[in-house]
C-alpha cells in the first residue's frame, strides 16, 4: 500500500495494471493451454491450484491448471465445527477428483486442533495453537475422526485417482502409523464389500525436522508438498498471524532457500515429485526463486495461476538457477532481497518492474 502517492508512482501502477490486462486479454488459447507449460530454455514446469471449496477449480483450466495440488478437507466442517460424515466426506471427495480429471486431486488430511471441533476444554485452549496438538498429531490421537475420513477417502479412490498428503509431518513414525491406518481401514472396507482404490500417500514438508529427514521421509512416501507458509513460520519462528513480527517474516531468508534446496534434493535423489506450495508459489519473484532452486511443480490459488504463468513462459531456467545459486552465498535475508531485486530489474525489467516487487524488510 502507496500512502499519498506521486504522480509517478501513480503512473507506474497504471502502466503495470494496463500490461497485466493486456497479458490477460492476450491469454493463450485452449490448445496453447493444452501443451506443456515450458520456461524460454525448455524446462517444463507443472501448475495445479490450491482450493478450499470445489466452485474454486471450475473454469481454472482454461488458465493451465494441471489438477488440484492441494485441497483444505477441513473447510468441509460446518460452521459451528461439526465433523462431516463418512458419506458426505466420500461425495465431497469424488466431485473433487472429477473436477481435477486426469490430471489428479492432492487431498490434505484435516489440518485441525481440537478447539476447532469442540473437543478442547475452553479453559485449556493452547497457547500457540502452531506448536500444539494440531494436523498429525491431532489425527494419531483422535483416531476416530482419522479413520473415519480414511475410509472416505479410499472409498472416493475407487471413483477416481486420489493423492493424500499428510500434515505437518516431523518424524518417519508418524507416516508410519498412518499408513497402518490406512491399511487397516482398507481391509474393513473390502470386508464389508465396499470398492476401494488405490492412493499415493505424501508427506506435508512445513517443519524444520521434516527437512533434515527428508532423504528418510523421501522413502517412506510416494510424493513430498513443500508448505512454504508455516515453512517459513517454523524455520524463523515467526507467527505468521501476528503484525508485532512481520518484519522478521522473510521469505527470502537464507535458511528458507537451503530447507527448500534440501527437500526439493531429498525428493530427486529418492526419484518423487515434490510440488511447492504455499504464497512464494503465488508471488512471481518468489516463483523466480522457487524455479531457480530446482522446483517444477508448483500449486497456488486459482486466482495467481495467470501471472505466474504469464511470467515462467518468459524467463529461462538457467539464469533462475544462476542467479539463486549465488543467493545461496548470502549471509542475511537482506542481501538475498537486494540481489535478487537488482537481477531482476536489470534482466527482466517488464516482468518484475520496481512497484510488483515485495517491499524489502531491512529492520536497521
Amino acid at each position: 500500500v502507496v500512502l499519498h502517492p506521486t504522480a509517478a508512482t501513480v503512473e507506474r501502477f497504471s502502466a503495470h495494471v494496463s500490461r497485466m490486462r493486456e497479458a490477460s486479454k492476450s491469454a493463450p488459447a485452449d490448445d496453447a493451454l493444452a501443451a506443456p507449460l515450458r520456461t524460454l530454455d525448455g524446462r517444463e514446469v507443472t501448475l495445479r491450484a490450491n482450493i478450499e471449496l470445489p466452485a474454486e477449480y471450475e473454469g481454472i483450466r482454461r488458465y493451465g491448471a494441471r489438477g488440484i495440488g492441494l485441497y483444505r478437507s477441513e473447510f468441509l466442517l460446518s460452521h459451528d465445527g461439526v465433523l462431516p460424515s463418512e458419506e458426505e466426506q466420500c461425495a465431497a471427495y469424488i466431485k473433487v477428483a472429477q473436477l481435477a480429471g486426469a490430471d489428479g486431486a492432492t487431498i490434505r488430511l484435516f489440518d485441525l486442533g481440537g478447539e476447532k471441533i469442540g473437543l478442547a476444554e475452553a479453559d485449556s485452549a493452547p497457547r500457540n495453537p502452531a506448536l500444539g496438538l494440531r494436523a498429525i498429531r491431532f489425527a494419531l490421537q483422535q483416531e476416530d475422526v482419522l479413520r473415519t475420513q480414511v475410509r472416505a477417502l479410499l472409498r472416493a479412490a475407487a471413483h477416481k485417482s486420489l493423492r493424500i498428503v499428510l500434515p505437518m509431518i516431523s518424524d518417519v513414525a508418524e507416516v508410519r502409523r498412518t499408513r497402518v491406518v490406512i491399511n487397516e481401514e482398507r481391509e474393513r472396507l473390502e470386508s464389508e464389500g465396499h470398492q476401494t482404490g488405490m492412493v499415493e500417500i505424501g508427506a506435508m514438508i512445513e517443519v524444520p525436522s521434516a527437512v533434515f529427514v527428508a532423504d528418510k521421509l523421501a522413502r517412506e512416501v510416494d510424493f513430498f508438498s513443500l508448505g512454504t507458509n508455516d515453512l517459513v513460520q517454523y524455520l524463523l519462528a515467526v507467527d505468521r498471524s501476528n503484525d508485532q513480527v512481520a518484519d522478521w517474516f522473510r521469505s527470502l531468508h537464507p535458511a528458507v532457500l537451503q530447507s527448500i534446496r534440501l527437500t526439493l534434493d531429498a525428493a530427486r535423489r529418492a526419484g518423487i515429485p515434490a510440488v511447492v506450495c504455499g504464497e512464494m508459489a503465488a508471488t512471481p519473484t518468489y516463483a523466480f526463486v522457487l524455479l531457480g532452486l530446482g522446483a517444477r511443480d508448483l500449486s497456488m490459488s486459482a486466482a495467481a495461476i495467470p501471472r505466474i504463468r504469464y511470467t515462467i513462459a518468459r524467463i529461462d531456467a538457467a539464469s533462475a538457477e544462476r542467479i539463486v545459486t549465488e543467493c545461496l552465498e548470502c549471509a542475511s535475508a537482506d542481501e538475498v532481497e537486494a540481489l535478487i531485486y537488482k537481477q531482476l530489474g536489470e534482466g527482466w525489467p517488464h516482468l518484475f518492474p520496481p512497484e510488483i516487487l515485495p517491499a524489502p524488510k531491512n529492520k536497521e
